[in-house]
């Protein structure tokens, strides 16, 4: 795919992606649609520069840095992402064609539920900071299916709300179900030494699955170094693991089992924060 693409080659692009996914036109498309066609062409070039870059860092057999946080206040995506690009023009001639702007589609995109609050911000600054320095660095945290939560003051009180942000959001988002690791929570650890080692074992706790969502956000894709940078988030989202393999649920739950041995919903691991 063309890093720059031209104008013609956009409109290109977001008519196929319309074609793909939504099984329309243009001119049949909604706005939401045209959002989420126009984020699905923009995600494809950082995907092919970020492939670029990290077969660049493995060549050189370059350190990674690996920051792991809470939250991450990251804002809007595309409208950050096409300014680092510098790409908001072309897009802006192409959307124009289609009897659209940009700032119209910029209004579709909800503020990512990853953060809300001066360490959420704080983390994505440090993350931009690393990009402005040419590291290539990955941040780490938990895609909260519901944000940390939407505040609302009544009565002089903060009241905390779902933020349902990913109907919208998960179009930035790249599922790695190739890659699902096994969580345990509760038990304990057992100490035990061997011919002078010492062997972590643990022992009891609830099992669920983790998947990874990567995410490869503007804020972290400086202009002026975006040939060498490769900044990005990586978000876990949890599953249930059950006994039987064959009957495995998955949904974004825990569950324990109760006196009569069987299993029940006991709360929500990644859902949201509060």
């Amino acid at each position: 795919m063309n890093e720059k693409p031209s104008t013609t080659e956009i409109r290109k692009n977001i008519t196929e992606k319309l074609f793909r996914h939504f099984g329309c036109s243009p001119k049949e498309a909604s706005r939401d649609q045209l959002y989420k066609a126009v984020a699905l062409t923009v995600k494809d070039i950082l995907a092919e520069k970020r492939t670029a870059f990290k077969g660049k860092v493995n060549r050189a057999g370059a350190k990674r840095v690996y920051y792991l946080c809470m939250e991450f206040l990251l804002g809007r995506s595309l409208k950050n992402n096409l300014c680092n690009l510098e790409l908001l023009e072309n897009y802006r001639r192409a959307l124009t064609s289609f009897g659209v702007t940009p700032e119209e589609l910029f209004e579709c995109e909800p503020d990512a539920g990853l953060g809300n609050g001066g360490l959420g911000r704080l983390a994505a600054c440090f993350m931009d900071s690393l990009s402005s320095l040419d590291y290539p660095a990955t941040g780490f945290s938990i895609c909260y299916e519901y944000g940390l939560f939407r505040q609302m003051i009544v009565d002089g009180t903060q009241i905390e709300l779902p933020d349902v942000w990913l109907p919208g959001g998960e179009v930035w988002l790249v599922p790695r179900t190739d890659r699902v690791y096994r969580v345990h929570f509760g038990g304990r650890v057992k100490e035990v030494w061997r011919e002078g080692h010492l062997d972590i074992q643990y022992e009891g706790g609830d099992a669920e699955l983790w998947t990874r969502s990567g995410a490869i956000f503007p804020d972290f894709d400086n202009v002026f170094l975006l040939e060498q940078t490769d900044d990005s988030v990586t978000l876990c989202m949890a599953y249930v693991l059950t006994e039987d393999p064959e009957k495995q649920q998955y949904f974004d739950v825990t569950f324990e089992r109760d006196n009569s041995g069987s299993w029940a919903m006991t709360g929500v691991q990644s859902g949201k924060l509060y």
